[in-house]
């Protein structure tokens, strides 16, 4: 089975981009116009904020082999073997009604305890259909041994 790669927002990557180039490119118009300086640098922290977040949200991925997943960052990678996984889930932090949902795999007996743990003990990224059907998919294969032979 080939491996399968998801970033770590939900949002499609042209969503995104439909969204932020707009945005983006009238900052760029305030910092090449005579604007205030103290617009200048408004503008191009938004701009600066909005390339952070286009990084942090395409730039990490969740990658799904038959060994087991990998969480890369932007400049390190977490593996996690699917021997050592002991739970998959799906949870919303903080519970509210409309909250983003996560998928979690985890090395622990419990979910994590926020959105911020992300260590070499627990992988998150935003929940999106299929997601958790492919990382059962893929750990199932380890599960069944069909990968070993």
């Amino acid at each position: 089975m080939q491996s399968r790669t998801f970033p770590y927002f939900s949002t499609p990557l042209p969503t995104f981009l439909g969204v932020m180039l707009p945005i983006c490119g009238l900052e760029v118009f305030l910092i090449i116009s005579r604007s205030p300086a103290w617009m200048q640098w408004s503008a191009a922290g938004v701009i600066a904020i909005s390339a952070y977040g286009a990084a942090i949200g395409y730039g990490r991925r969740l990658i799904l082999r038959e060994e087991g997943a990998v969480f890369r960052r932007l400049f390190s990678m977490t593996r996690m073997e699917w021997s050592a996984v002991r739970r998959v889930g799906v949870y919303q932090p903080g519970g509210g009604v409309g909250q983003t949902q996560y998928v979690y795999l985890t090395k622990h007996d419990r979910p994590p305890e926020g959105k911020w743990e992300q260590d070499s003990s627990v992988i998150q990224i935003q929940n999106r259909p299929g997601l958790v059907e492919a990382i059962e998919r893929f750990r199932g294969l380890h599960l069944t041994g069909e990968n070993q032979g």
